[in-house]
C-alpha cells in the first residue's frame, strides 16, 4: 500500500506550521541578539551579504548596478532577486543590516509553514507525523545560520519549496503559477533549472484528460521562458553575458577543484546525527522514484527526492566546493528530510498491513528511528561557542 500522492490531497490544517514560523524567527531573532550583546554590533557570518547589499544600496540611490557610484555597472550578482529585494528595502530604511535579516529571516519563516503543508501532504494519511519532519527543519542549525547570513540561501529555499507545492496538479493554473515561480527562482540561483526541469518532465509524463497535454506545457513554459529571458537580458546589459560574470568566473576558478573530494565532502555533509537515521529511508525512496520514472509516473514526492541529486549533480559539474557551512547545497537538505520521512512513513504502512507483531514492529521501529533523531539533534544542531558572535551553529 502506498501512501497517497499529494497531488491529489487537500491540507489538513497548518497550525503546527504557523507555529513552527513563529518559533524559528524568535530562534533567528535571539542569535541575533545574542551577536549584538557580544560584541556590541551586527554583523554578518560571511562577507558576501555586504557584496548585495552594496549593490542594492547604489540600485536604490543612484540607479544602477554598481559597487561605486559612479562606476561602470556590473553583473556581479548570482541572484539579482535578493538584492532587487533588498534594494526595495532601502526606499524603506537606510539600515542595510535590517532590510539584509527582513528578507533572510521572512523566507526562513515561510519556509518553515510551506514546508510543513508538504509535509503534510506526504504523509498521506498520517498527517499528524509531519510535525515530527518540521521539527526537523526547525531545528537544523545549518538552515538558521542562514537565516541569518545575509544571503540568498532561505529565499531560494522558500521559492524551491513554493515550486513543489505548486506542481501537485497538473491543472493549467498550476502549470502557469509554477512556470512563474520556477523562473522567479532562477532570478535567485541558475541552479533552479533543475527544478523547473523535473517539473516539466512530471507534467509531460503525467496523463490528465481534463487539459490537454500541449496547453499544459505552454501554460508552464511561457511564463518561465519569459523570466528566463529577462535575467539573460539583465546581465547581457550589464555584463555582456546571459549568466551573471561571478557565475563564469567561479566556474573557471574552481574547475580544478577535485570533484571526489566534493562527493566525499558532501557525503559527509548529509551525515549530520539527526539526519542520519532518515538516510537509508531517503535512498530508499530515490529508487522507488526511479522504478515509478521508468513506469512513466512522477509525483511531487519523487520531485522532492530527486531535487538533491540533481542540485549536487549541478555543483559537481560546476562549483565542486561546499563553502561555509555548505551553503550552496543547503536548499538539499528539506527535500531529503521529505523524502527520507516518506520513505519511512511508506514502508510502516506498508508493515502495519500485516499481522499484529508486524504492526509492533512497525511501531517500534518508528519510535527508535525518532529518539534516535531527537537525540542526536541535540549533539548536531546549535552550538553556540565556536565563534563567539559571529559563527553560532555546528558545522
Amino acid at each position: 500500500m502506498n501512501i497517497p500522492d499529494a497531488s491529489s490531497g487537500r491540507s489538513r490544517g497548518t497550525s503546527f506550521g504557523v507555529i513552527a514560523a513563529i518559533l524559528g524567527g524568535l530562534i533567528c531573532y535571539s542569535f541575533h541578539l545574542n551577536q549584538y550583546i557580544r560584541i556590541g554590533q551586527a554583523c554578518f557570518p560571511l562577507d558576501d551579504a555586504w557584496i548585495h547589499l552594496t549593490l542594492a544600496q547604489n540600485l536604490a540611490r543612484h540607479g544602477s548596478f554598481t559597487y561605486f557610484p559612479g562606476a561602470a555597472p556590473t553583473a556581479g550578482s548570482t541572484s539579482p532577486l535578493f538584492t532587487l529585494l533588498e534594494a526595495a528595502g532601502f526606499l524603506i530604511t537606510s539600515w542595510g543590516h535590517a532590510t539584509a535579516l527582513f528578507w533572510c529571516m521572512g523566507s526562513y519563516m515561510a519556509s518553515l509553514w510551506i514546508f510543513h503543508r508538504l509535509a503534510e501532504r506526504f504523509a498521506g494519511t498520517w498527517p499528524k507525523w509531519a510535525t515530527f519532519a518540521t521539527l526537523l527543519f526547525l531545528l537544523d542549525g545549518r538552515l538558521a545560520w542562514s537565516a541569518r547570513s545575509g544571503m540568498e540561501t532561505t529565499l531560494f529555499i522558500l521559492l524551491l519549496l513554493i515550486c513543489l507545492l505548486l506542481s501537485m496538479k497538473n491543472t493549467l493554473r498550476y502549470c502557469f503559477l509554477a512556470g512563474l515561480a520556477c523562473g522567479a527562482t532562477f532570478w535567485t540561483r541558475p541552479e533552479a533549472l533543475a527544478m523547473a526541469g523535473l517539473i516539466l518532465i512530471r507534467i509531460v509524463i503525467t496523463r490528465d484528460g481534463g487539459v490537454p497535454l500541449w496547453k499544459r506545457i505552454v501554460g508552464f513554459a511561457v511564463p518561465h521562458a519569459l523570466l528566463l529571458a529577462g535575467y539573460a537580458a539583465l546581465n547581457l546589459k550589464l555584463g555582456g553575458h546571459v549568466l551573471p560574470n561571478s557565475f563564469y568566473a567561479k566556474g573557471v576558478f574552481y574547475q580544478g577543484f577535485s570533484r571526489l573530494e566534493y562527493l566525499k565532502d558532501v557525503f559527509l555533509f548529509f551525515l549530520r546525527p539527526h539526519i542520519l537515521p532518515f538516510l537509508p529511508f531517503f535512498i530508499l525512496e530515490c529508487v522507488r522514484t526511479l522504478g515509478r520514472l521508468l513506469k512513466g509516473r512522477l509525483g511531487i514526492r519523487g520531485i522532492a527526492c530527486l531535487f538533491p541529486i540533481a542540485l549536487i549533480a549541478a555543483h559537481t559539474w560546476r562549483i565542486p566546493l561546499l563553502f561555509e557551512r555548505g551553503r550552496y547545497i543547503q536548499p538539499a537538505i528539506p527535500f531529503v528530510m521529505l523524502g527520507g520521512w516518506t520513505g519511512l512513513l511508506e514502508m510502516i504502512q506498508r508493515l502495519t498491513t500485516g499481522p499484529a507483531w508486524v504492526k509492533n514492529a512497525a511501531y517500534a521501529i518508528v519510535a527508535v528511528t525518532v529518539m534516535a533523531s531527537l537525540f542526536m539533534l541535540k549533539r548536531s544542531s546549535f552550538n553556540t561557542r565556536r565563534i563567539a558572535g559571529i559563527s553560532f551553529t555546528a558545522m
